[in-house]
Formats: C-alpha cells, structure tokens, sequence
C-alpha cells in the first residue's frame, strides 16, 4: 500500500486524497498492531504506543486493554476483492515471466498479453488496468484469445517415474500422451488433477501430475508464464526508446539510494548535479528530466563539469556505467 501510494504521500499540496491516503495508512497500522497483539505483545504495544497513545492521552493504557477487532462486513466490496485478487495473479505470473526472461522490473516494455479461462478474470483485469500497467512496468495490458499465437505446450512422461511403474506399457502411454491436446493436459497438470488418457488397445491409464512433465514453448521475443487459470506472456522486444526509459529509472533508483545514504528524509527536496561520461546514460537523464525529478523530489538537475570533493557527493553505477553527482538538501 505504501509503495503504490507513495504519490499521494509526497506531493507538497495538504488535499483531500493526500489525507485520506495517510488516515487509511494510519487505521491499518492502528488495526494490525491489535490484531498482533495475541502473538507478538512487545511489538504490537510499541506500534500503539507510538500510534495511538502518543497522540491520545485518553486512549486505554495499553494495546492489552482494547478490545480485540471485530470485522464489519458492511464495509467488504466483495466485487473489488475479486478483480484484486485476479490482477495479483496476473501481476505475480508477469514476474515470473520477467524472472526467467532476466529483465528487471526497472526495464519498460511494449506489452502483456493475458489469457484466462475465466471470463469474469478478464473483465477485472481489464477493470484494474492501470494498476497491473504500473506494477509490471509495461505500456499496455491485451487480451490474448488463442495461445498458439505465442506459446505451445510440450507433454512428455516423466520416465523416472512412469518407467518401472508401466514397463512396456509406457510406449503405450508416450503415444496417448502425444495424440492428446497439450493445453488441456497442461491445464489439467497445473489444476493438480489426474490425466486419463485412453490408449491403443482401449484401456484406460489414468496418471498422476507428477507423472507428466509440461514445458511451455515461447516464440522467440516472448516470455511466459502460467497458472490454472491464466497464462501471461510479456513482448520482450525493446525498442530504443524504451531501452532509454530503462536506463533513466535506473537512475531513480541509483539517485534514491544515495538520498538514504545522506539520510534525508522521504519528502525532503533537492537539488543535484550530475556527470557522467557514458553518453547513454545522460541521454536518458535528458530525455527524462522531469520523470527523473519528480521521483527524487529534485528541484533542479543539472549537468556539472566538476565534482570531487563536493559536500553530498556519490558515485553511482547505472548498470556498467559510472554516474557522479552532488545531492543537497533544497532550501
């Protein structure tokens, strides 16, 4: 919550959504240090202390003399619920697909396509856009109808383990495996249910999921990943542009680690100076100037010819390439 929120936390006007942002903030906090109490009594009375009775003298004095919360289920959006929990399912698959790709979340790209086999998945999918959009880092979210386009399955028998089980058999069971739609035997294997396959001389087999093994097969340009009920395939093709937009949150990041090294706090502004002598690196600061300052809180970011031994200054890495800069605190 803090994370995606943390927008309506730093900007400098006191309005309305900036309020309600810190008093939902502030009940959850309020709310979990009580359901904490049972089982971690020490630390539940320091976040009430702190929280509560340090703003309220008239509070009880302990955590241990509240009573216990009590849910009110008025207040559930049941419908809400439900598309949050399939946009995390969505989002955890696409960093999955991101992990086996080996592009960081810092790194842009064109697009996510999602496939599920529940019709309400995609309409909340396509309800909570934007916030699958901002935590995969891509430019689009669309709707992928026939897998084939991107992905194939491969089912094979896990012969191991279907060997001494079948013997001779298994020649049988390789060849019913193979005549078999593979999307539906990969549906199946990763639903955790058995396989009943049907082979050449009419008898039934019917297999255990771990006694198949599935590997999923992306175009090249492409990474996957998959669930029960979606698959989620990422376009991992980079364009320059968004190889540049890469590059300038990598600059965020380095400029946010410094922040906490000089031990500023979260909403102090700043002013900055940088120099670098890789060209990619302050094409991409260039480029996005104003991206780069709103999320450092810099007030001004400008290209400095000489550095070394000014106060608030850090040497930083983008990737492979060196970034110097001088980070003060804006008055």
């Amino acid at each position: 919550y803090i994370r995606r929120n943390r927008r309506r936390f730093w900007k400098p006007e006191s309005d309305a959504d900036k309020s309600a942002a810190y008093e939902t903030l502030y009940d959850a906090l309020v709310l979990v240090s009580k359901l904490l109490a049972p089982i971690l009594p020490y630390l539940s009375e320091e976040l009430y202390q702190n929280l509560v009775r340090s703003i309220d003298p008239d509070a009880p004095l302990s955590i241990h003399l509240t009573d216990f919360p009590v849910a009110d289920e008025s207040l559930i959006d049941r419908q809400l619920s439900k598309d949050m929990a399939a946009v995390l399912a969505v989002v955890r698959l696409g960093r999955s697909a991101r992990a086996e790709a080996n592009i960081k979340v810092r790194q842009p790209l064109p697009a996510i396509l999602v496939h599920t086999t529940n019709p309400s998945g995609a309409e909340s999918v396509v309800r909570l856009k934007e916030q699958i959009l901002d935590e995969l880092n891509v430019k689009d979210v669309r709707a992928l109808t026939d897998l084939s386009d991107v992905v194939s399955h491969e089912v094979q028998p896990n012969l191991p383990v279907l060997g001494p089980k079948y013997g001779k058999a298994l020649g049988g069971i390789r060849a019913a495996l193979m005549r078999a739609d593979a999307s539906e035997l990969a549906a199946l294997v990763e639903a955790g249910s058995n396989i009943t396959l049907t082979v050449q001389d009419g008898t039934t087999v019917e297999l255990l999921p771990s006694e198949v093994l599935v590997n999923l097969r992306k175009r090249e340009g492409y990474a996957a990943a998959q669930s029960a009920d979606a698959t989620v395939v990422l376009d991992t093709n980079l364009s320059p542009e968004l190889i540049q937009e890469g590059v300038a949150r990598d600059v965020v990041r380095a400029i946010q680690d410094a922040r906490k090294q000089l031990e500023l706090n979260i909403e102090d502004t700043i002013d900055m100076h940088f120099r670098t002598s890789e060209r990619s690196v302050a094409n991409a600061i260039e480029a996005h100037r104003e991206y780069i300052s709103r999320e450092v809180l810099a007030m001004s970011l400008e290209p400095s010819h000489d550095l070394s031994g000014a106060e608030g200054y850090a040497r930083l890495k983008v990737g492979t390439a060196e970034l110097e800069v001088v980070i003060t605190k804006a008055t």
